[in-house]
């Protein structure tokens, strides 16, 4: 099986390490075909791990999904062979998520084919090193990927719940709360740092009776630890360590690790009998990728062996970063000569590559330098054999590591930092150069006006709250007449109001005040300040959007490097006179078409010009493209000259949201995505008809076996927790790691979780386990969520708060967990933290139905499954589509009661299906949804 090339030239990259996922998010789509291969799907910022680890950072924080870049291809595979000749790579399905690959134990492949190159980028990285010692792979814990920083978390909490059963001694309590870290480099130390805060910080706050009885110990083989660091900083480091109580035994050697029923037994050559752990975290060695052994020293016919760096066994490159062959040709006197010359069109970058001649670290600023160096060699088309340029050159940054106790230190070169000062800049470095920048959403975008004609006599500052109040996702301050210290004065006003309600402010044109500001970013017009420009003076973490009302224009700012584009202008408007071109909601379909066939679908869109709630929905939808639609309306005086500006916004952005509704159910019926549905057998049938009429492909498999290989079939997970047994608790904590490896959508509906103790350590069992996109239930059941301890009627739930209560409820527990919340009841409260609506669609037989609580779950499950870009969106579409369903089949004469509902409830939805994919929309008309005002007191920091 071999996938065939398109017309542009194709980059292949293998790995999806900082190297690889940087190069490839660098390279143009408009340049390049960019094909993405790796068993992970996902890039780790690995230097967050140790953080995520001990729960102080979520996950997801360290974690961006391969797929979000909007590649030509991505394959979850390992590359097993390269036939340099043929420019093809032999590739083999992953059948997990990589993760163990970097541990080195075993490895579950399946499906081989073949994947042609035009160029390749070898990216591969390396393992973590065991050094032969016994028991490592089998019994320690890594920290090289957040499936690992998952296992350490749970076994960490697990040895706490095992210390504190009533019959464990204390010398067995000594044994489980051990918590040895081998290996005193950064990330080892980090660990150590991070786990130490969890403990004194959090932990002693639920186990006081255990705290005497825990230990950690740092083991090293080295005479000191950070051997990066200078004597001064690595002794400030051991000291700090010291007081804190954390052990630290340099020049000790591990020799071998044994289970001993619930704690691990390690054998170390300086103590004199075998030291007990609960757990073992192991973090030092590197070691080459197995494919990387395979291809150094291999023979490529007609050109040489691939050359091999002495010193770590990786490829040696130049330095152009071409990898090198070494054969033996004549010189001018006829004496045969080696020489080495770079195999052509192949490159190789980060640990599994060393430019000869220089001995640069093996770190991630080394690897990403190297990946943007060579992406702008292939976007200026400078990467061409024999073509003149520039060669790498490495600028180190400095070292740094966490300490604990908001303790850090820091070293570049000669300077040195310490203290809270070097753990400011250590974790402003670490939170703001993440890959990608803070998710926005763009869905109802307000730019100011300050003219008396708009604005009248109210305040600026004022109309701007009571629009954030009512809605408003992003706020840009546009002014470009006002002396420069009133601009930064208003723009210092609007930032603050913004940041309370979690939305970014940008300037626009103005990056100077930007700046001074410290906002979020900048939007520039096509007669304002370049894109380069602002990007050198405003760095690489802020938003820049760019207006365009051109498809030359469009592909111009993408090719640039735009966050988001602002089409227009759709209509004629009062607030902006110079306007090039009115292009119509025709002209903005023309540019989001364009923008797919170059490769940019990825690009936030939104739409300005005229917009208003009248035109709001016909302009979404006829500006739309089966292929690429828009992500939101911009607005000025829909809002700023509204009487009631909050009232304003709910009403648009209720408007935005329900014309978004059809572009998820299509995007269901188009992909047929996979509903693993673990429910019980009360359902099964009634939720398998269910996701048939809605497009989705039902799976009813409660066995966790399964779950690996389901969740690389693209769909969703719904854990239905309708029936709870120990097993039954398993099964699902082994299918929620399996899905959140994949990267994949898991719906949790944690039903009767407040009816019985059993049901309430369940649902904390598997909230503590992983992530969940959405969270659906009734109000008892979402408040147990929230840790309330209430008492349900099996799975009822009798309402206790009111209409406000629950919408804090909600946008509480969303901000919380970095996911989306959906309360039922006869008006359903949907929210992701920054919108929350009511949707008020249903019918009293709904609740008269076994089951239809759970297959609302089941249908919300499709509609992530296929809409995984906004996952609020999607549950909204879903909970939408099944109550009107219910009141469509309700209006049925045939039907009399729940007996003859339940069919024709399905007929329904699959009729709602039929209709969107016809372009029938008239059952639209019957949404009801209203978005909530946002209380400001439910933002955190506030």
């Amino acid at each position: 099986m071999c996938f065939r090339p398109g017309s542009k030239e194709r980059i292949v990259v293998l790995g999806s390490g900082w190297a690889g996922y940087a190069l490839a998010k660098t390279i143009s789509p408009s340049q390049a075909s960019r094909i993405l291969i790796s068993p992970r799907s996902h890039f780790v910022f690995t230097p967050l791990i140790a953080s995520t680890a001990v729960g102080t950072l979520e996950f997801r924080a360290a974690v961006e999904p391969c797929r979000k870049l909007g590649l030509t291809e991505f394959h979850q595979a390992w590359a097993s062979n390269i036939d340099f000749a043929n420019k093809t790579i032999t590739i083999e399905a992953n059948q997990r998520d990589g993760i163990t690959a970097r541990s080195g134990k075993d490895l579950l492949k399946g499906l081989e084919f073949q994947v042609p190159y035009d160029k390749l980028v070898v990216a591969v990285g390396c393992y973590s090193q065991t050094f032969g010692v016994e028991g490592v792979k089998e019994h320690a814990c890594f920290l090289r990927d957040a499936t690992d920083a998952r296992t350490v978390r749970l076994k960490v909490l697990q040895k706490f719940e095992q210390a504190a059963l009533p019959n464990a001694s204390d010398a067995e309590r000594k044994r489980l709360l051990h918590f040895a870290v081998v290996g005193g480099g950064p990330t080892g130390i980090e660990f150590a740092a991070e786990l130490h805060d969890l403990v004194h910080e959090d932990l002693a706050k639920l186990y006081p009776e255990l705290m005497p009885h825990v230990a950690i110990t740092i083991y090293d083989i080295a005479p000191k630890v950070l051997p990066m660091f200078d004597r001064n900083l690595a002794a400030y480091a051991t000291n700090i360590f010291k007081r804190a109580g954390i052990q630290v035994k340099t020049e000790h050697h591990l020799q071998g690790i044994r289970r001993d029923n619930d704690v691990l037994l390690m054998r170390i050559k300086e103590e004199p009998e075998e030291v007990a752990a609960g757990v073992v975290v192991w973090s030092t060695g590197l070691m080459q990728n197995p494919l990387v052994g395979r291809l150094v020293g291999h023979e490529v016919e007609g050109l040489g062996k691939i050359a091999k760096n002495s010193k770590t066994g990786g490829f040696a490159v130049d330095s152009h970063l071409r990898v090198q062959v070494e054969t033996e040709e004549h010189d001018a006197s006829g004496k045969q000569v080696q020489v080495t010359k770079p195999l052509p069109d192949v490159y190789a970058i980060g640990d599994c590559a060393n430019i000869e001649g220089q001995a640069l670290p093996a770190t991630a600023q080394v690897a990403s330098q190297q990946a943007t160096y060579l992406g702008k060699r292939f976007n200026a088309g400078t990467s061409a054999q024999g073509t003149p340029t520039a060669p790498f050159q490495f600028r180190n940054w400095g070292t740094m590591a966490y300490l604990g106790g908001w303790r850090a230190i820091h070293q570049n070169g000669g300077d040195e930092l310490k203290g809270r000062a070097a753990w400011i800049l250590w974790r402003t470095a670490y939170l703001t150069k993440t890959m990608t920048k803070p998710s926005v959403n763009y869905g109802l975008y307000l730019v100011t006006d300050s003219t008396p004609e708009i604005l009248g006599d109210r305040s600026l500052e004022e109309v701007v709250e009571a629009s954030l109040r009512g809605g408003v996702t992003i706020l840009q301050y546009r002014d470009k007449h006002s002396e420069r210290s009133v601009a930064v004065d208003t723009a210092k006003k609007l930032h603050a109001i913004a940041r309370r309600y979690n939305v970014p402010l940008l300037i626009n044109d103005r990056v100077d005040v930007a700046v001074e500001v410290g906002c979020e970013g900048v939007h520039i017009g096509q007669d304002d300040m370049a894109y380069e420009e602002a990007r050198k003076l405003l760095g690489s973490d802020k938003i820049i959007g760019v207006t365009a009302s051109s498809k030359e224009e469009a592909l111009k700012a993408c090719q640039s490097g735009a966050d988001y584009l602002g089409i227009g202008t759709v209509y004629s408007t009062q607030t902006k006179k110079d306007t090039k071109s009115i292009i119509g909601p025709s002209g903005v379909r023309d540019i989001l078409l364009a923008l797919h066939s170059a490769g940019y679908c990825s690009i936030p869109t939104v739409c300005i010009g005229g917009i208003n709630a009248n035109n709001t929905a016909p302009v979404l939808a006829a500006a739309g493209s089966p292929v690429k639609s828009l992500d939101g309306v911009a607005v000025v005086s829909a809002l700023i000259a509204a009487s009631d500006s909050a009232a304003a916004a709910r009403d648009l952005l209720s408007k935005v949201i329900v014309a978004k509704i059809p572009e998820v159910i299509r995007a269901v019926a188009d992909k047929t995505p996979l509903s693993h549905n673990m429910t019980n057998l009360v359902v099964q049938n009634f939720a398998a008809n269910v996701a048939l009429c809605v497009g989705a492909s039902p799976i009813m498999a409660n066995y966790a076996e399964e779950a690996a290989d389901l969740a690389k079939l693209g769909g969703a997970l719904v854990v239905n927790m309708g029936t709870v047994t120990p097993d039954g608790l398993n099964n699902y904590l082994q299918a929620i790691k399996a899905y959140n490896e994949a990267d994949r959508p898991i719906v949790l509906d944690p039903v009767g979780a407040g009816a019985t103790a059993v049901r309430r350590n369940a649902v904390k069992t598997l909230l503590d386990a992983g992530h969940f996109t959405v969270i659906k239930g009734n109000e008892g059941e979402v408040q147990t969520v929230a840790g309330a301890t209430i008492t349900q009627r099996g799975v009822d739930s009798t309402s206790s708060l009111n209409f406000a209560q629950k919408a804090s409820l909600v946008r509480s527990i969303a901000l919380q967990r970095h996911n989306v919340v959906v309360l039922t009841g006869a008006v359903d409260l949907v929210s992701d933290g920054v919108r929350t609506v009511a949707i008020s669609n249903g019918h009293p037989y709904l609740g008269e139905v076994t089951g239809t609580g759970c297959t609302l779950g089941t249908t919300i499950s499709a509609m992530v499954a296929a809409y995984g870009a906004d996952p609020f969106l999607a549950a909204v579409a879903g909970a939408v589509m099944f109550g009107l369903a219910a009141e469509l089949a309700a209006e049925r004469s045939e039907v009399r009661g729940p007996g003859t509902f339940v069919p024709t409830f399905l007929d329904e939805l699959y009729g709602i299906r039929q209709s969107t994919a016809k372009s029938d929309l008239r059952w639209l008309k019957m949404a009801k949804v209203k978005t909530v005002e946002v209380n400001v007191d439910d933002v955190p920091g506030n």
